[in-house]
């Protein structure tokens, strides 16, 4: 479904054409890469740390993808996000940057997941998921799981990531647009529903 919901809910396809990817335990200094700063006029300064999560990580994820789920009106269900991101992890289907503020604390999540452009004859990743916590929202969480994002993909020889957000959703718009990614407005993108009663992807 949606890539950011840091922010809110939405449709249009956005791409970064020039790629992007992060060495694997990973700090932002920037927006893009080592330890992330806030911009002095947000509140108190804090620093986020950005690194590709394990299973060790599991408990903290499922608190974050039942929000997440639960941010598109899906029911709360534990159960089913350990599940889904344990076989995830395990089989090594996906990618998932977690985001931890100075103390340790989990403040949000990425996940992608690989695919290939037949047309470029090589690999790209689907940004599928962002999320950063109620507590930590509009401190620069988003920026910086996006910046690490895109490192993880240029580190990966990738050729571009990939992403899609409600065309009525400006904000995330502006927000992808800040760091670089450009909107496809050569290719359409349709969804055809396998299992009508189901939630969209």
């Amino acid at each position: 479904m949606d890539a950011c919901a840091e922010i809110e809910h939405g449709k249009c396809l956005i791409s970064d054409k020039g790629g992007a990817a992060m060495p694997r335990p990973f700090a932002l200094k920037s927006a893009r890469m080592g330890v992330f700063q806030q911009p002095a006029k947000e509140a108190a300064m804090t620093e986020f740390r950005v690194r590709k999560a394990t299973l060790d990580d599991l408990s903290v994820l499922v608190q974050l993808f039942d929000a997440y789920r639960v941010f598109y009106e899906q029911a709360s269900d534990p159960a089913r996000a350990k599940e889904f991101l344990q076989q995830r992890l395990h089989g090594q289907d996906s990618v998932i940057l977690l985001a931890e503020d100075a103390s340790g604390q989990a403040a949000g999540f990425v996940q992608m997941f690989p695919s290939f452009s037949s047309v470029s004859a090589a690999r790209i990743w689907i940004l599928n998921d962002l999320f950063v916590s109620p507590t930590h929202r509009k401190r620069g969480v988003g920026r910086a799981l996006l910046g690490a994002a895109e490192q993880f993909g240029l580190d990966d020889g990738a050729h571009c990531l990939k992403l899609e957000t409600h065309r009525t959703n400006t904000v995330a718009q502006a927000l992808y647009v800040e760091q670089g990614w450009e909107e496809d407005r050569e290719f359409c993108t349709y969804y055809f529903p396998l299992h009508p009663s189901e939630a969209q992807p």
